[in-house]
């Protein structure tokens, strides 16, 4: 072991990565001995390791594979004899990864509360043969948190206090100066707590900008019933995100992913837009039209009378969504027989 090693990763991943091109392929020592340094410890986030020891850390899955970064799953020991999970993430460049931990350390005060805490960056040299851009691989060190949202995802769709969470989550890393510029579900990790409800922590720091946040606005407060949007936000980023996240009540029921609008004055015995949402779209299958995106009259009509049909559920059961959901492919089938029948 080399002299300035504060760190040895330990590849074990599944069979399925042995042919994989990964990045961590390219360091010295791999797969069982790579040795790194410590290039710039993060003096408020500890691991609480072995002081004078290098820390050994099991790589046993790869949580993200893109163009630009890989994000791997370690495991490592503290001093107590506890096992800590971290992710390590390695960009293409030095400068990436720096970039990065700048922008976690400027973002100091939300770390562990929005976004993933950073416990530094390591560097360590490359195989013989191996070609990469530098002499050194870089990568940072972060929490591990949870996992990413499901592909199928989309934040109006998640029910209403996720979203007022995922919001909050949000202003509070404008309020500490910084706007994320590419703010989408792919980076937001969820985490499920003890009591089943759900946690969140905003990802990917690197397309930013400096933002002076006005907004003051408590999302977490209205967590029960979509509340009318009758003040001024302060901060036109936020404004747009909470109604992309339709966090507001409106005048208009949206369905369908949006193929489907109609004025609530001109529907009665629908459910609210929050449970819409959280609902999700039925599978009805017919009439759509591939050239110009819209949905034919019967589709329409098929899909109020699922709403309607799931409106009537909930005023039976008293408000079990979770009913709802399991009978979802059921009401759908009643949904299609009323229309043939009519």
């Amino acid at each position: 072991m080399t002299q300035y090693c504060d760190y040895v990763l330990n590849f074990e991943l599944p069979r399925k990565y042995i042919v994989d091109p990964h990045r961590g392929r390219k360091l010295k020592g791999f797969p069982t001995s790579c040795e790194l340094r410590m290039v710039t410890p993060d003096s408020v986030n500890s691991l609480n390791t072995v002081s004078g020891t290098a820390v050994t850390v099991s790589i046993t899955d790869i949580l993200h594979e893109g163009e630009h970064s890989t994000v791997y799953l370690g495991t490592l020991i503290d001093a107590e004899g506890h096992p800590i999970e971290v992710a390590l993430k390695f960009g293409d460049t030095k400068r990436q990864v720096e970039a990065e931990a700048a922008m976690y350390n400027s973002l100091r005060s939300v770390q562990g509360i929005a976004i993933p805490r950073l416990y530094g960056i390591l560097a360590g040299s490359l195989k013989s043969g191996a070609y990469w851009a530098e002499p050194e691989m870089t990568c940072l060190v972060l929490e591990r948190f949870g996992d990413t949202l499901p592909d199928d995802v989309r934040f109006c769709y998640m029910s209403l206090p996720d979203r007022a969470c995922i919001l909050d989550k949000l202003l509070k890393t404008h309020q500490a100066g910084v706007r994320h510029c590419e703010f989408k579900e792919e980076y937001v990790l969820q985490k499920v707590n003890d009591d089943g409800s759900h946690d969140y922590r905003i990802i990917h720091w690197l397309d930013t900008i400096p933002h002076n946040c006005g907004c003051q606005f408590d999302f977490l407060k209205h967590t029960d019933v979509q509340v009318e949007c009758t003040e001024d936000l302060k901060c036109l980023s936020m404004d747009a995100q909470s109604r992309h996240f339709h966090y507001w009540a409106s005048d208009i029921l949206i369905m369908m992913g949006g193929s489907v609008i109609v004025m609530k004055s001109s529907v009665t015995d629908m459910p609210t837009q929050d449970i819409i949402d959280t609902i999700g779209e039925p599978l009805l299958g017919i009439g759509f039209d591939e050239l110009d995106f819209t949905r034919t009259q019967a589709e329409r009509d098929m899909c109020i009378s699922f709403y309607r049909m799931v409106q009537k559920r909930l005023s039976k059961n008293g408000n079990d969504i979770s009913e709802v959901q399991r009978l979802k492919s059921y009401l759908v089938y009643q949904a299609h027989k009323k229309w043939h029948l009519q």
